[in-house]
C-alpha cells in the first residue's frame, strides 16, 4: 500500500486529490497538509511513501518545504504546478524534488505518476557533487549574444549521447556544469520528463552549464559546444550527415522520445566516434542502445549506483555487459573531456 500525503494551501485541490485516490485500491490518503510548516511536520510524523506538493503556497512554498523534508526525512516529493507556473520548477530541482506534475492532467495520469513514485528510493539530495560555476569568460560570451563556438561552421570531431530519467535533471545539472565550452565535441540528450517542462528545464541548466543549450529542431547539424536535447513527445536520432532527425515512430518503452532511439543511431552512425552516458532513471531505457554502442567500438559509461535516484536504466546497461565503467556525473565530465582530446581530428560527415 502506497502511504500519500498531500500538501496545498487550496482546500478544493487537496478534496479533488482526495476523491482520486479514493479510488485506487492501492494507494492510500496518510494525511493533508494546509501549507509548507504542516507539511513537513507530517513528513515526518505520518511516514508517506510520496508527497503531492503544491509549488505556490503563501509564506513557506513548495520549495522551501520540499528541500526541509528533503534534509528531514527524505521522500519523493512530486511538485504540483499550474501551466503557466513552469518557470518557477528551476527551483523545485534545486530543492530535492522527484517528478513534476501539471494540474489538470487527470486522475488516471496523477495515479501513474504517484506509482511510479513510490518506486524511488530516495536518500537527501541525490547529487552530492559540485555544480561548476560558468567561467566568466563564457558567462560575458553570452551576455554579449556571441557563442563559444560558431555554431553550424564547426563540426564536432565527436558526439556524446546522454540518457537519463527520474534524477535526470540534478544529475544533468552536475554534469553540464562541469564540462568545459571548447571541447570539440556536440552533446545530444534524452530526458524523460513530463510534457511542457523542457524549456523550463534547459532555462535552469543554462545558467551554470558549459555548453550551450538548445531543443535539438529537425535537420540542424550539430556543432561542438553546443547540448541539443530532443523535443517533447519525438524521438531524436543521428544521420550519417551529422544532422538531427526527429521522428514520431512508434513508442519505445512507452517513451517517446526514448533513449533507446538515439542511442541505436550513435551506434549506426557514429561508431568510435562516439560516447554513450546512460544516467539515473527507472526501466530498461537506453540499456540495449548502449549494448549496440559497446559493440560499435564507442566508449559507454553509466551513471554509478550511489549517485543515482533510481538506479534502473544503468543497472539493466550493467547488467548486459554494455558498460566500460561506472561514475558520478562529474567524474563522467572529466571522462568526456579526456575521451575528446583523444578524438581524430577529423570531423563528422558535411
Amino acid at each position: 500500500m502506497i502511504k500519500l500525503l498531500i500538501v496545498d494551501d487550496s482546500r478544493t485541490a487537496r478534496d479533488r486529490i482526495a476523491l482520486d485516490v479514493a479510488g485506487a485500491s492501492d494507494i492510500i490518503l496518510c494525511g493533508t497538509a494546509k501549507d509548507g510548516p504542516e507539511g513537513v511536520r507530517l513528513a515526518v510524523e505520518r511516514e508517506p511513501d510520496v508527497i503531492l506538493m503544491d509549488l505556490v503556497m503563501p509564506g513557506m512554498d513548495g520549495c522551501e518545504a520540499t528541500r526541509a523534508i528533503m534534509t528531514r526525512r527524505p521522500v519523493p516529493v512530486i511538485v504540483m504546478t499550474s501551466a503557466d507556473g513552469r518557470d518557477a520548477t528551476k527551483r523545485a530541482f534545486e530543492s530535492g524534488a522527484a517528478e513534476f506534475f501539471t494540474k489538470g492532467q487527470g486522475a488516471a495520469a496523477l495515479l501513474e505518476t504517484i506509482r511510479t513514485m513510490a518506486r524511488v528510493k530516495v536518500v537527501g539530495f541525490h547529487v552530492h557533487e559540485r555544480v561548476a560555476t560558468m567561467p566568466e569568460r563564457v558567462r560575458s560570451r553570452r551576455a554579449s549574444g556571441r557563442s563559444s563556438t560558431p555554431h553550424g561552421v564547426v563540426a564536432p570531431a565527436g558526439i556524446v549521447v546522454v540518457g537519463a530519467s527520474t534524477g535526470g535533471p540534478q544529475a544533468l545539472q552536475v554534469l553540464l556544469s562541469n564540462l568545459r565550452p571548447d571541447l570539440p565535441i556536440a552533446y545530444v540528450i534524452v530526458l524523460h520528463i513530463a510534457h511542457g517542462f523542457l524549456d523550463s528545464l534547459t532555462g535552469w541548466l543554462k545558467t551554470t552549464a558549459g555548453p550551450t543549450l538548445k531543443v535539438a529542431r529537425e535537420g540542424e547539424r550539430f556543432a561542438a559546444g553546443v547540448a541539443y536535447f530532443a523535443p517533447d513527445g519525438t524521438h531524436l536520432e543521428i544521420t550519417r550527415a551529422g544532422t538531427a532527425a526527429l521522428t514520431d515512430a512508434p513508442l519505445r518503452h512507452g517513451l517517446r522520445p526514448a533513449v533507446d532511439v538515439l542511442f541505436e543511431s550513435a551506434a549506426q552512425t557514429l561508431g568510435r566516434r562516439s560516447l554513450g552516458l546512460l544516467m539515473t532513471g527507472m526501466g530498461s531505457d537506453g540499456a540495449r542502445g548502449l549494448l549496440a554502442m559497446h559493440q560499435a567500438g564507442a566508449m559507454t559509461v553509466t551513471q554509478d549506483e550511489a549517485s543515482c535516484v533510481v538506479y534502473g536504466m544503468p543497472k539493466m546497461a550493467v547488467s548486459l555487459g554494455a558498460s566500460r565503467a561506472a561514475l558520478t556525473p562529474q567524474a563522467a565530465a572529466g571522462a568526456i573531456a579526456v575521451w575528446a582530446r583523444q578524438l581524430p581530428k577529423e570531423t563528422t560527415p558535411t
